[in-house]
């Protein structure tokens, strides 16, 4: 059984609008924090035998599972993320997720892993073909990258060795410093690379190989059906999505599992 990681440390503006807080951990979703419809994913897959939540405080930590704790985010990602290890050690591999995704189950986090585990990579994190998003989630608008396996969407979960962290500190510092800068990010990712994936030849097995080569870890990505694992709530209409989505729940409908 593995420690796990809800990383919480953003705020977003509108969100107050609409569920009186700024913070999306600690924001009523039909009544509940999206942060404890992940955790309780977490703790139910069976894989998750503790929950660290890094970002601001609940409004009544007494309220919260025995199980669960919380602990201040530092001043960037990869600060929050160094502050969870060092609240739960670098001693076997850490469950990572945002705190932006309601909509995910114990069936998505238990399969998840279980694939992760076979694979024994340092590094597995998940994509979610188009078709999954489409079937499970019909009306959402979702940004998808098209290589020669498929188009597919990034997930929000992530099964990590954390002695892999101090290595690539900065790299992914630097991924992050350029996301909004395309040339730059052409020019760390290598010509031939972009030249592959413009004429649709670049596939799944070239993207690892290249992840791994500029982090420094052998990384893996697993395709998942479980489209609520990529569900994240980034803007008004995924809140009003989500909320449709957890009401169907309630009756009896599990998406991915049908």
């Amino acid at each position: 059984m593995y420690n796990a990681v809800i990383l919480a440390g953003g705020e977003t503006s509108w969100l107050k609008e609409v569920a009186g807080t700024p913070y999306r951990a600690w924001a009523p979703l039909k009544g509940k924090p999206i942060a404890l419809y992940i955790a309780e994913a977490l703790l139910q897959s069976g894989k998750a035998g503790k929950v660290l939540i890094v970002g601001p405080q609940a409004a009544n930590p007494s309220t919260l599972p025995k199980n669960l704790e919380v602990i201040a985010a530092g001043d960037t990602l990869m600060s929050t993320v160094t502050l969870a290890l060092e609240y739960f050690g670098t001693q076997q591999p850490v469950i990572f997720t945002t705190d932006d995704i309601p909509c995910i189950t114990a069936a998505a986090v238990k399969d998840f892993v279980e694939r992760a585990e076979v694979l024994g990579a340092q590094v597995c994190y998940t994509i979610i073909p188009k078709a999954a998003v489409e079937k499970d989630f019909p009306t959402a608008h979702r940004t998808y990258v098209k290589i020669a396996d498929g188009q597919f969407t990034g997930g929000n979960i992530f099964l990590v060795d954390p002695q892999v962290i101090p290595q690539c500190r900065k790299q992914v510092e630097a991924v992050f410093a350029k996301r909004k800068d395309i040339f730059a990010l052409c020019r760390w990712l290598g010509w031939s690379f972009i030249f592959k994936y413009a004429i649709g030849i670049l596939n799944l097995a070239q993207v690892e190989k290249r992840a791994s080569e500029i982090f420094g870890f052998t990384g893996r990505a697993i395709i998942t059906n479980y489209a609520a694992i990529g569900m994240d709530v980034d803007k008004i209409e995924d809140w009003h999505l989500a909320e449709n989505y957890l009401g169907k729940v309630g009756k009896g409908y599990r998406h991915g599992e049908n």
